[in-house]
């Protein structure tokens, strides 16, 4: 089960949950070009102090710890799904965190944003887009979605 995780500038990194497989076939090489040097330098001190036992655990742990870790480093849910699949699977979303299922404006990664088309045709794509005719009636409509998913828990 894979979710998407984005942090504020807009990048984008889908992440698994559960096990590792890549950790149990890899060991300290998947932290590693994830990029998570934390991790891989815990996988390589923890397998030569348990001398290799725990090239059988840390599998089973490393995908919970990565995402707990991007959490908390400003990473979020990128759409309503992966925060429920999140909260689902026990993990703590930050009640702050604004996920944003339109289009960022362009980040120079060769997507349009909204901002780089004249006010009426941005107007008429946002509506096609998202049903919605301002983005201050979206805006307020995740809003109370939001705040009543709150009061029920």
């Amino acid at each position: 089960m894979f979710i998407q995780l984005r942090n504020e500038t807009g990048n984008l990194r889908i992440v698994k949950i559960g096990f590792s497989w890549t950790m149990l076939f890899f060991w300290f090489f998947a932290p590693m070009l994830r990029g998570d040097w934390l991790h891989m330098i815990l996988s390589l001190v923890l397998g030569y102090l348990t001398k290799g036992l725990s090239l059988f655990i840390y599998p089973i742990v490393y995908n919970r710890l990565y995402i707990m870790g991007l959490l908390a480093t400003g990473w979020g849910p990128a759409r309503a799904e992966d925060r429920e699949m999140l909260e689902l699977k026990g993990f703590r979303v930050k009640a702050s965190y604004a996920y944003r299922e339109k289009p960022q404006e362009s980040d120079h990664s060769g997507q349009p944003g909204y901002a780089h088309r004249d006010t009426g045709e941005a107007e008429a794509a946002w509506e096609e887009d998202t049903g919605y005719e301002t983005e201050e009636e979206w805006e307020s409509e995740k809003n109370e979605a939001v705040d009543v998913e709150w009061k029920e828990e």
